[in-house]
């Protein structure tokens, strides 16, 4: 099972077609931005927790953190420190996505099209739109069906076939693409 919250997903749809040039996306049109933030280091005079910091330093520069989740929260003191106070924030919008640094590299991201019969894979930088892989294949649910009527009734009798067939097809074809 694969859960994306809801604040991790990107709010642009990438729309496809039929050739490679289809889904090439101008760079202005990327769907994240990187926004470097520099912090002042706690001191006797400024005691605010980490997260209360950053929020302070991202609504500065337009960007809204909204509620914190407990794994931004586990690492945030670590990151803060080892990047000595000067971050990078991926943001989409005005709200912040993740903290990064400029070490990690680019912002990625992986589209997955699942169709009746073929699965289309791509993998893009976020932040230019660019498209970096494409890989398009058969779908490996065709063993329960070629059509969707088909696949539905195998998948009311037992979900975990269906389902661990069309995971196992993502997951080789991104692999292969990679």
């Amino acid at each position: 099972t694969v859960t994306i919250p809801e604040v991790r997903s990107s709010r642009q749809q990438w729309k496809q077609g039929l050739r490679d040039t289809d889904i090439d996306v101008a760079m202005e049109n990327g769907s994240v931005r990187r926004v470097e933030v520099t912090l002042a280091e706690p001191d006797l005079a400024d005691q605010r927790a980490d997260w209360e910091r950053l929020a302070a330093g991202l609504a500065e520069r337009g960007i809204s953190a909204g509620a914190p989740d407990a794994p931004a929260l586990e690492h945030l003191s670590r990151i803060l420190r080892e990047a000595g106070w000067k971050i990078d924030a991926l943001c989409e919008e005005n709200e912040l996505l993740v903290l990064d640094s400029k070490a990690a590299g680019r912002c990625l991201g992986f589209a997955v099209d699942l169709g009746t019969t073929t699965v289309d894979l791509a993998l893009l930088d976020l932040e230019s739109g660019k498209r970096l892989a494409r890989r398009a294949f058969l779908n490996g649910q065709v063993s329960f069906g070629a059509d969707v009527i088909s696949r539905a009734q195998s998948f009311h009798a037992d979900r975990m076939p269906v389902r661990e067939a069309a995971l196992r097809t993502i997951d080789d074809g991104a692999r292969r693409m990679l």
